[in-house]
């Protein structure tokens, strides 16, 4: 019964973009061409860099040793544009996460208030019709005890 928990629980699992974050080492799809454009513009110079020194420094007779210097010195270069890459990738998501969630936040305060200012309105509107009303339904009221005040002299006998 376990086993068959785990090989559901496996297969259910939600492919990486389904979660916002999953660890400092993943990079989301949205994110991947980003990390690859990094990436080159930091391994590159690098790289030339290295070949460059190599190339230059007469130490090496042909062509196939300079290769060999430049691509066995080339693995902690690389290894260190590709955290350098991740942590700037980190940082600008972050980043862009704090700034949605800054405008979110603004957007849903200015909702809030634009309805709070819509209902107080809406109340002073109201306030202001009931007061007419009520100010209609005295005059009138008053017109009606007026006339049956007439009314009542004129059937008096009091003309």
């Amino acid at each position: 019964m376990r086993k068959e928990k785990d090989a559901t629980s496996l297969s259910d699992a939600s492919p990486i973009d389904d979660y916002p974050r999953l660890s400092i080492w993943t990079i989301r799809a949205v994110w991947v061409g980003w990390f690859y454009t990094l990436f080159a513009i930091q391994a590159g110079p690098l790289i030339f860099a290295l070949w460059w020194s190599e190339n230059t420094s007469g130490a090496h007779d042909n062509i196939a040793s300079t290769i060999t210097a430049v691509a066995s010195g080339s693995a902690p270069l690389i290894f260190v544009a590709a955290v350098a890459t991740i942590i700037e990738l980190e940082a600008v998501m972050v980043l862009k996460r704090l700034l949605e969630r800054e405008a979110r936040e603004k957007t849903e305060e200015r909702i809030r208030s634009a309805y709070e200012k819509g209902r107080q309105d809406e109340r002073q509107e109201g306030y202001k019709e009931g007061l007419e009303e009520g100010i209609e339904r005295g005059r009138q009221l008053e017109r009606e005890e007026q006339a049956a005040r007439r009314n009542g002299d004129n059937h008096n006998g009091n003309q």
